[in-house]
């Protein structure tokens, strides 16, 4: 997880489940608006050794594949990447950038430069980590 005190996305979070990667991202008013108008859209960057996703979140999904993505926004961004439809491998390390693009004007990222090392749990790690 990381926490930024400025720009426009102020706060980004990510978790898994057995079956997809999370993303909970914090936005300036601005961005929020531009999402919620469809002026706005998010790109998720995303390489894991010879794969390299990058999936745009705005509009809707094709119904004739199976949904890669979904998306919640509201106060905040909340976004659900299908882990096997995405190809990602488990137990493996990737790397993820998040972009915001205006159909008119700015356009943000974080990071900055450069990306998030995340690691993609196994699909044993619950059974491994969890004991009822």
């Amino acid at each position: 997880m990381a926490r930024v005190t400025k720009g426009e996305i102020s706060e980004f979070w990510y978790g898994f489940s057995t079956t997809a990667l999370y993303i909970r991202l914090e936005l300036s008013t601005v961005w929020r608006e531009l999402l919620h108008t469809q002026q706005g859209r998010i790109s998720l960057r995303i390489n894991q050794g010879e794969t390299e996703l990058a999936v745009e979140l705005a509009g809707g999904e094709d119904p004739a594949k199976p949904p890669l993505w979904s998306m919640a926004l509201d106060q905040i961004v909340e976004i659900r990447l299908d882990l096997a439809v995405a190809g990602l491998k488990r137990d493996a390390l990737a790397y993820l950038a998040v972009e915001l693009n205006a159909t008119e004007g700015p356009t943000a990222r974080f990071p900055e430069t450069g990306m998030i090392p995340i690691h993609i749990i196994a699909e044993t790690y619950a059974d491994e980590h969890w004991s009822v």
